[in-house]
């Protein structure tokens, strides 16, 4: 591990310091009347591209309602907690507003799950991936690129552990304010705010407290949250220089997304990493990691790693200065060996 990654991680787990190569100020204008808020504290999606890392914001377009899944399993009292929070996001001034019961696999979609949730490290309570669609055929070269939310997925742990080991089930004031915490990510801000008061702590005491007064019927706001949906979705709010050549397995692949023969790219970033993922015509999806992303966003962009997954390292292999790019992919394996195949979780806790 290098010096910068170690002094990174370091303080990552100190709690940190909002990231050096980015801040507020050039959207400072639309966010004035929002008041005091942390919207500088957010990990900015990335899109290493063109020998340069961009970062930018992404978010949901507010012109319609948000599909949300619930999950089927839940209790009367565990809805009630799911939906006050759900309720709190809709009055907060976002502009959102959600459209409850959609089909699994649209829009939001929130399940239970027993174990460790995935994507963000170990012993996670709960985890989201939100999705960030970009149009291959933008530049990238503005001051905003073509990027909106378009899913979501939160897994909620609804039990825990006692002291003794033993399983006990979330009280409904955790589940609220977990739920509301996630429902944040989901709505495009990730990574974590680190002081104040906002959704966005990642302080368990401040997610039972936060539960505990939406359950009471206490007014919720979030000017964070405001502060992000007051700029457009794919505002770019940081370029950094990337060393030659870096980039080429996201270019190669954006080329091959341009011509067809791919959909995408979604972008994801977690709490530990990050991803650029691409599906062919069966779905079958090919994801390039980018991992080294606190370094890179401490100042050390040349720290980051841009690593093509197995099926994406096929895919590329299929090009060479010889033969130039071959018209088409090795046949798809069957469906379910494609799903098994599929990169895990990408998550912020």
């Amino acid at each position: 591990m290098t010096r910068a990654a170690a002094c990174a991680l370091l303080l990552a787990a100190l709690g940190g310091c909002a990231p050096s190569v980015w801040n507020v100020e050039p959207l400072e204008p639309r966010l004035r009347a929002l008041g005091a808020h942390r919207l500088g504290d957010a990990t900015p999606y990335l899109l290493p591209v063109h020998d340069e890392l961009v970062l930018f914001l992404c978010r949901w377009e507010t012109q319609e309602p948000i599909p949300v899944s619930l999950p089927a399993e839940a209790s009367p009292p565990q809805r009630r907690a799911l939906e006050a929070a759900l309720g709190a996001w809709e009055r907060a001034g976002l502009g959102v507003r959600f459209a409850r019961d959609a089909a699994p696999g649209r829009g939001i979609e929130l399940r239970f799950v027993t174990g460790s949730a995935g994507g963000a490290g170990t012993a996670r309570t709960a985890t989201t991936v939100a999705d960030c669609a970009l149009d291959p055929l933008d530049t990238s070269r503005g001051e905003r690129i073509v990027a909106r939310l378009v899913s979501a997925s939160i897994e909620l742990q609804n039990e825990a552990r006692d002291p003794l080991g033993r399983r006990v089930e979330l009280s409904d004031a955790e589940l609220a304010g977990s739920t509301l915490h996630e429902l944040g990510h989901a709505l495009g801000f990730q990574g974590h705010v680190r002081v104040g008061s906002s959704a966005m702590r990642r302080q368990v005491d401040e997610v039972r407290r936060a539960g505990r007064r939406l359950l009471a019927g206490e007014a919720f706001s979030d000017p964070t949250l405001r502060a992000l949906y007051a700029v457009p979705s794919g505002a770019v709010v940081g370029r950094l220089p990337l060393p030659a050549g870096r980039t080429q397995p996201v270019d190669r692949l954006l080329a091959l997304a341009r011509s067809g023969a791919l959909a995408g790219p979604l972008a994801r970033m977690g709490d530990l990493e990050g991803q650029i993922l691409f599906r062919d015509e069966d779905g079958a999806a090919y994801a390039i990691w980018l991992r080294g992303v606190a370094p890179a966003l401490a100042g050390h962009p040349e720290e980051l790693q841009v690593l093509p997954g197995p099926r994406a390292r096929r895919r590329l292999s299929l090009h060479s200065p010889r033969s130039g790019w071959r018209a088409r992919a090795r046949p798809a394996p069957p469906r379910s060996v494609r799903e098994f195949a599929t990169p895990h979780r990408v998550g912020t806790a």
